[in-house]
């Protein structure tokens, strides 16, 4: 059979049944008597095991399960649902396992009715400018968006929105209109998309940056007569449209009272274009009562009030934009434009999140890995959506704001289900589900022939209520297809999202991935279709498979598999592609195959493709590094993108980088090389080489050269060591702030060779070389250039390592250096148990965790590399004369090794201490 080996589990099959029907009957012991005895197992074989015994005409059964795997209470369901599997076969023998209905009824009654229970009151006779103009009776004076420095007020907004809606009237906008958006971010861009609004139309935004084919396609097959434009669409776009030019001061000097309603909520609020499987993208039609349910929801979800500023984060082409956008003005609360410059440094993100007090903001989660939560004062609602979020993220948020997960295709307006952290009296998340359905929306998840799966059950995730989209512009078969009748609840209709899930037994839903060719990337939904039919459409390109791999949601990247029957480079493919698809959809990595591996039914064996290596390939001759500061990056370009070997003149685009990764990339280039970068330049100059001459000739140094404390016999403490000796004299002897570790070693050791490596260690670093002493009534430091240090060997029995260890750890006179110890615990020959122990005034965990990884190399021999932040990398700044700015930069650096930021043992030997003048 070939299989493949692992031994974590059974190689043939998970689930064992076991009949036992042997007779035994009739069969006598002298004097004793033999009954079952029941007992719980600790150790299962298998993740379920089935055993059934026949005995005087009954059948008993006893199930055995993994708990690693399973819950009890899933079992006990698995087990009514064999119940009512046999007793509909006793039934009807000849029934369809397909037509056996396994649920209860109080199951079948939880999953239709309790679990979707979301009735609530909206104003479902009210159009989303009609909720609007509500608002600005509110509070015409409050301030509506701001963007940059300049500012609308409600009533100012309401006002252009009302002129530029009588011209768009004249230019025969009405009901079920469709007008294109394609306006850069800015004030004009929300005064467009209300504007349209209030003239009865529906809007159909289209991000500038799309390719111009993109562009061109979206506008004819949406059929649009009307267009606005921004001074930023520079695109010489092919199209008939009646072209509105948004800046036009003569649009807005019309009448400006609110102009006559002429649409109703069942006509369409807007149209947006997702990725399509056909090749081409197709648009979504969302009514104006979906998205009114959906505002009215999440301002009272959000708990958003007119003291609130709610940040305008997505693309104008992603749905995620229009609840940003409206909950904010319908709310009464400030709505923030942030400049897309800003959103592409973190830093500058996270300034502009201060400064403007933004209390409520949408990220995907892919943005907010990015984010240090520690500079972020102001929020508090964070919602995450448009890719999976993980629970560590969860986790480090959770604890400073109120952390919001949401779900939910184009399709199904916006938003179908959320999580909300403070519903969770779980402390430490250790999955995240995407909640429960919202207002007015029902879930259900249902099994290949529609029918109602148990709690537990993978199945794909279906949509109906009130934000179920009209269905999909021009597409009727389409629509037919993925809008169906609800079996469920006669007269409503259905969406089939592909999305599979799972019911949990409190009512939430875990999301589990896609069932058909659409992924998510970046926060991006795309079609996998759509991809492989451009590809093919490329002349060279033989065939084409792409697929999305990654091991985590937040890491997935898009590989193309092509078979080329012409000479073709990866540089021409990526170029095709560029003119039909936007960067998000072209694929991370390009594999070269012969052939494409097939299934026995003739069908592409994607289980057969090989994965991405790193030796990727994109048509540029390797040139090796040729200095330092080249193989540096070459090694972070490596680490970035996972990939093997990078040359010199390959481009950081083409090997897959994208916005994100760049954001790594200048944060990695600023800790490790010192260096200040910006995105402009990774974009002007995206090869190593390009790079390595801006930093070497152009980039200004992140921390100017420090002088060097002069030699003498105590220096000041830092604030944080400070802090740790005056509590190390208010509490005693004490073990509070002792940070201890451990490692097994199997094999011979050499005691000389241990002693060695760790006197080296103590020489290399000085902060194993220090006591802290009160001289004059002040605590100082004292560094020692030699001390005398050795380990403690003994020997003994594993039962009890517990006790020695426990007794290893003990308080640290701080008076006398090393704050070190360490102790050697040999249990055979060749098993034995390091004990490390430090003071936490000279360590952090992860000093820690250099110590252990230096002893390794030195014990092995290996050379070390000087400790970074040496002076001879910065010997161009040693007789600068430091000015004003550059003090501040070093005392940010040593503050930021003083908060834990930088480990201690991280710091170089011959970096300076710092000097009274510094603090």
């Amino acid at each position: 059979l070939d299989l493949k080996r692992d031994m974590s589990r059974n190689p043939l099959f998970d689930v064992m049944l076991v009949l036992q029907n042997m007779n035994l009957e009739g069969r006598e012991i002298e004097g004793i008597e033999i009954v079952p005895f029941e007992y719980e197992k600790t150790v299962t074989k298998f993740d379920i095991t089935l055993s059934g015994i026949e005995s005087n005409g009954k059948l008993f059964f006893d199930i055995e399960y993994s708990t690693a795997l399973f819950k009890k209470e899933t079992i006990e369901r698995m087990i009514g649902h064999f119940k009512n599997t046999v007793e509909s076969i006793l039934k009807n023998p000849i029934i369809r396992l397909s037509q056996i209905n396994i649920l209860t009824e109080e199951e079948y009654n939880t999953l239709l009715y309790s679990f979707n229970n979301t009735i609530a009151v909206y104003p479902k006779d009210k159009t989303i400018h009609e909720l609007f103009e509500k608002q600005v009776e509110k509070t015409p004076d409050n301030i509506a968006i701001q963007f940059y420095d300049k500012r609308l007020t409600y009533r100012e907004l309401n006002r252009k929105a009302n002129q530029l809606a009588r011209v768009l009237r004249k230019n025969g906008v009405k009901p079920n209109s469709i007008v294109g958006v394609m306006i850069e971010r800015s004030v004009e861009m929300v005064t467009g998309i209300m504007g349209i609004l209030k003239a009865g139309g529906a809007f159909l935004p289209i991000d500038i940056e799309y390719p111009k084919k993109r562009i061109e396609y979206i506008l004819e097959d949406s059929g649009v007569d009307v267009l606005l434009v921004g001074t930023k669409s520079k695109f010489e776009i092919e199209t008939d449209c009646h072209i509105i030019d948004v800046y036009d001061e003569g649009l807005y000097s019309g009448e400006a009272s609110n102009i006559e309603v002429t649409n109703k909520p069942e006509n369409l609020a807007y149209v947006i274009y997702t990725s399509g499987s056909t090749g081409n993208p197709k648009g979504v039609m969302i009514e104006n009562k979906g998205v009114s349910n959906l505002i009215t929801f999440m301002v009272d979800f959000f708990e958003i009030d007119e003291n609130d500023r709610v940040l305008q984060f997505a693309s104008i082409s992603f749905d995620a934009a229009v609840s940003e956008l409206f909950m904010a003005l319908l709310a009464g609360a400030v709505l923030y434009i942030i400049p897309k410059e800003i959103i592409m440094s973190t830093a500058r993100f996270e300034e502009y999140m201060n400064k403007n007090m933004i209390t409520h903001v949408t990220l995907p989660p892919t943005y907010l890995v990015n984010i240090d939560i520690n500079n972020i004062h102001s929020l508090k609602v964070l919602i995450t959506a448009g890719s999976s979020t993980t629970p560590q993220l969860v986790n480090k948020w959770n604890k400073k704001v109120r952390y919001i997960n949401g779900y939910g295709p184009t399709e199904g307006t916006v938003c179908a289900t959320a999580w909300d952290s403070r519903c969770s009296n779980i402390k430490q998340i250790d999955s995240v589900t995407i909640g429960k359905p919202i207002a007015n929306t029902i879930v259900h998840i249902v099994g290949e022939n529609r029918e109602l799966l148990p709690v537990g059950v993978a199945g794909e995730l279906c949509i109906s209520g009130d934000g179920l989209a009209r269905g999909y512009l021009n597409r009727p078969e389409l629509t037919e297809q993925k809008f169906i009748s609800n079996p469920f609840v006669p007269g409503d209709r259905m969406y089939l999202t592909g999305d599979i899930a799972r019911w949990l037994p409190d009512g939430n839903i875990e999301f589990l991935g896609r069932a058909d060719h659409q992924v998510k990337i970046r926060g991006y939904r795309i079609e996998i279709g759509e991809i492989e039919a451009q590809l093919s459409k490329i002349k060279g390109i033989k065939d084409a498979v792409v697929i999305a791999d990654g091991y985590e949601a937040n890491s997935k990247y898009l590989c193309a598999y092509i078979v080329k029957e012409a000479e073709l480079t990866i540089q021409q493919i990526r170029k095709d592609l560029s003119h039909e698809l936007p960067d998000y959809m072209i694929p991370t990595y390009f594999i070269e195959l012969e052939r494409m591996p097939l299934t026995p039914n003739g069908k592409v064996d994607t289980k057969g493709l090989p994965q991405p290596d790193g030796s990727i390939s994109t048509g540029v001759e390797y040139v090796a590094p040729t200095n330092d500061i080249e193989e540096k990056l070459a090694e972070l370009w490596q680490e970035i993108l996972s990939v093997k070997r990078v040359g010199i003149m390959d481009n950081f685009f083409e090997l897959g980088g994208h916005s994100l990764k760049v954001m790594v990339l200048i944060s990695k280039i600023q800790k490790e090389l010192r260096r200040k970068i910006s995105l402009r330049q990774v974009f002007t100059q995206p090869t190593i080489k390009g790079l390595a001459k801006f930093i070497l000739t152009e980039s200004e140094a992140m921390y100017s050269s420090l002088e060097k404390v002069d030699k003498k016999e105590y220096y000041d403490l830092s604030p944080a060591q400070k802090r740790l000796y005056i509590l190390s004299q208010l509490e005693g002897e004490t073990a509070s702030y002792n940070m201890t570790g451990a490692v097994q070693i199997k094999g011979t050791i050499s005691r000389e060779r241990f002693n060695d490596t760790f006197n080296k260690i103590i020489e290399r670093h000085e902060a194993l070389r220090t006591s802290f002493e009160i001289v004059d009534g002040e605590p100082l430091q004292k560094i020692y250039d030699k001390i005398d240090f050795g380990i403690e060997y003994i020997e003994a029995k594993e039962q009890e390592l517990p006790k020695i260890i426990k007794d290893f750890v003990q308080p640290f006179n701080l008076g006398k250096a090393p704050l070190l110890r360490v102790k050697i615990i040999t249990l055979s020959h060749n098993s034995h148990v390091l004990v490390l122990d430090m003071n936490h005034i000279i360590s952090d965990g992860v000093s820690m965790q250099i110590l252990v990884d230096e002893f390794m190399k030195i014990y092995n021999g290996e050379e070390l590399k000087p400790l970074r932040l040496q002076y001879k990398d910065y010997s161009e700044w040693k007789n600068r004369q430091m000015k004003s700015e550059e003090i501040k930069k070093q005392e940010e650096y040593w503050l930021d090794v003083f908060k834990g930021e930088l480990p201690v043992l991280d710091i170089p030997t011959d970096y300076p201490r710092p000097s009274v003048r510094s603090f």
